[in-house]
């Protein structure tokens, strides 16, 4: 566009690309959970602990990261119905629909966590054959 015409480049696109930037983190976080590939450190664990206390750390953990979640489902909830009203500068659109990435990720990384806290793995990803 910014050779094609004499108008330059479309001023929107950089700020709707900016804030779909924020949808694919959150999403990918969420896979990331489900796949098992983000990073751990384990390496104190396995070397001074027993396999008992491990389970029980790697669980009060996930009890951790669950709470943390529903924190931030609940204030980033609040964040999209305060600004609901507020446009983006570039457009019509309201900016609410892109804070909504942050409670729609949570909450899909918090079921993600919680079923592995149920099972100790992810059910869905065993019956599908891919490893955690």
């Amino acid at each position: 566009m910014r050779y094609g015409t004499e108008h330059g480049s479309l001023k929107w696109t950089d700020e709707i690309l900016r804030y779909l930037n924020i949808w694919l983190v959150f999403l990918g976080a969420a896979v990331g959970v489900k796949r098992g590939v983000h990073m751990q450190v384990e390496f104190f664990l396995e070397r001074f602990f027993a396999e008992k206390t491990r389970r029980r750390v790697k669980r009060g953990t996930l009890a951790i990261i669950l709470l943390c979640l529903g924190l931030l489902i609940v204030s980033g909830t609040q964040k999209v119905l305060n600004y609901r009203s507020v446009q983006i500068q570039a457009t019509t659109m309201s900016i609410a629909w892109f804070y909504l990435a942050i409670p729609v990720g949570c909450l899909m990384m918090a079921v993600d966590y919680a079923l592995i806290l149920v099972y100790g793995e992810h059910p869905f990803l065993k019956a599908r054959g891919e490893k955690i």
